[in-house]
């Protein structure tokens, strides 16, 4: 167990996390020809499983979960696009759902909200009807360098919709603990 403690005068904030071990990736490794994996997730979380869906190319789904303080969930999933411009369908994401963040010293998008249900089972909806929620997701979107020739998107969402009981600087930590495995 890793303890990371920040002290500013009286007021100390302490988190604490653990090494994560390395789940069994077999069937992703041969689907994609690779497996990522994080080193670094907040205490209590444990590998559940993974999933291997077919959208234009094989894609990874990591699930993560955690029943420390109640019910967390992370996913990890890749290779994923990213358009920081929207989507497919003309719509928008509100500029105060995207910041830029830094994983790795590159760029990254770290988004609040995704679009309602509403919204998404009814496409292509007029871009003016597009609603987004905030209170559902925290998803961070980046590139892994899988070697000097291939980048890979790589997508980590953490399920909010409870709470806010993870940081923007813990998804960044995750992201940059992310490796590829065997």
């Amino acid at each position: 167990m890793i303890v990371l403690c920040l002290s500013l005068l009286l007021l100390t904030n302490c988190t604490t996390y653990t090494k994560a071990p390395t789940p069994n990736l077999d069937g992703v490794l041969e689907a994609l020809g690779y497996s990522l994996a994080p080193d670094y997730l907040p205490e209590g979380f444990e590998f559940v499983k993974f999933e291997l869906t077919e959208y234009d190319k094989p894609t990874a789904l990591l699930a993560y979960s955690s029943h420390l303080a109640g019910s967390h969930h992370l996913f990890i999933s890749y290779p994923v696009p990213f358009n920081p411009e929207g989507n497919p369908f003309g719509w928008q994401r509100p500029d105060d759902a995207v910041s830029i963040v830094t994983v790795n010293g590159e760029a990254a998008y770290l988004i609040r909200g995704t679009w309602s249900e509403d919204t998404t089972s009814n496409p292509p909806l007029d871009p003016g009807d597009a609603e987004w929620v905030y209170h559902v997701y925290l998803t961070l979107y980046f590139d892994f360098d899988l070697s000097q020739d291939e980048r890979i998107g790589v997508m980590i969402r953490a399920v909010v919709i409870s709470s806010e009981w993870i940081t923007t600087s813990e998804m960044v930590k995750i992201a940059e603990s992310l490796r590829q495995v065997d």
